[in-house]
């Protein structure tokens, strides 16, 4: 809230401070009411709504955008790049700022692409795994067989070898 001391802003009407209600009540109550700024007795303060009203109609941009800024700057930083397509352009009050995260930001209906989209690739990966895992068996059957074949030629070259020996004996 705004806050005003009548006895302080009576000698200077320009300045007036910006503190929280509950914050002033104890301090008054602690300090037997002494002026936290002038130091006088019996401190009396009013509120101002034009603090508050001041305030609620400052222009904010969507805390999501925000964050997202935020990512992509520490994504910058590790040379990774974030999706472009996530941007939000949202400005609007404070008041504005929870009707527009439930309805209409941009990021949520990324978001949930991104989230589908990824799931996808996981799905595609998977599937791409297994026909790996299925080809890897395919050549090791294979290659199991060629050793075979490998071996069972290399036998029947030693017999041949050895019936030539043989021949050449006699």
């Amino acid at each position: 809230m705004q806050w005003n001391c009548i006895v302080t802003s009576m000698k200077t009407l320009s300045k007036f401070f910006l503190i929280g209600e509950e914050c002033l009540r104890q301090y008054l109550q602690q300090s037997n009411r002494k002026c936290p700024v002038g130091r006088h007795d019996h401190c009396e303060f009013f509120k101002s709504k034009t603090a508050r009203q001041s305030v609620s109609e400052l222009l904010v941009m969507c805390p999501r955008q925000y964050k997202s800024n935020e990512d992509l700057q520490l994504s910058e930083r590790t040379k990774t790049r974030e999706d472009e397509k996530s941007i939000c352009r949202f400005k609007g009050e404070i008041k504005e700022v929870q009707h527009h995260l439930e309805t209409s930001c941009q990021l949520l209906a990324s978001r949930q692409n991104n989230s589908l989209d990824i799931q996808s690739q996981f799905n595609a990966l998977n599937a791409q795994i297994e026909q790996f895992q299925k080809m890897f068996k395919d050549l090791q059957s294979q290659l199991h067989i060629e050793k075979l074949q490998t071996l069972e030629s290399q036998k029947q070259i030693e017999a041949l070898k050895e019936n030539d020996n043989e021949k050449q004996r006699k």
